[in-house]
């Protein structure tokens, strides 16, 4: 994802022109996250990140996310883990309340630091861009 230009909003980048940032990667997930689909976003996460070495900061946007089950949040504190060792940080973007209670109620936020979840990716954007 990236900003379209003089604005607060993010779009795809092969469908739009946007402004991206070289150290921050900003990918919006457009469904809810689970162990049939959390392999895949963990690889093309991981994907991104060898084809984009420089990148510092992971957003994670979730407007389209409803949910989150316990083996896609284990695997999301796996990758965060995995990210910190690499120096990297993993951050959250528009979590709807049911989701953001599910994260609050693990340690997931706490093990999040020095990560952080930004109410709007406009502000994660500035925060990290």
């Amino acid at each position: 994802m990236g900003r379209v230009p003089e604005t607060e909003h993010y779009r795809n980048i092969k469908r739009h022109k946007v402004e991206t940032w070289q150290h921050l990667l900003l990918v919006r997930i457009d469904e809810n996250i689970t162990f049939a689909n959390i392999n895949y976003i963990e690889d093309y996460l991981l994907a991104e990140l060898r084809q984009q070495p420089n990148i510092k900061h992971v957003v994670l946007i979730f407007t389209s996310v409803s949910d989150i089950d316990t083996t896609a949040l284990e695997a999301l504190e796996n990758f965060n883990h995995t990210l910190q060792a690499s120096g990297k940080t993993l951050n959250i973007a528009e979590a709807k309340g049911p989701v953001l209670d599910k994260l609050q109620k693990t340690d997931f936020v706490e093990q999040l630091k020095p990560g952080k979840i930004f109410f709007r990716t406009e502000d994660a954007a500035k925060a990290l861009g």
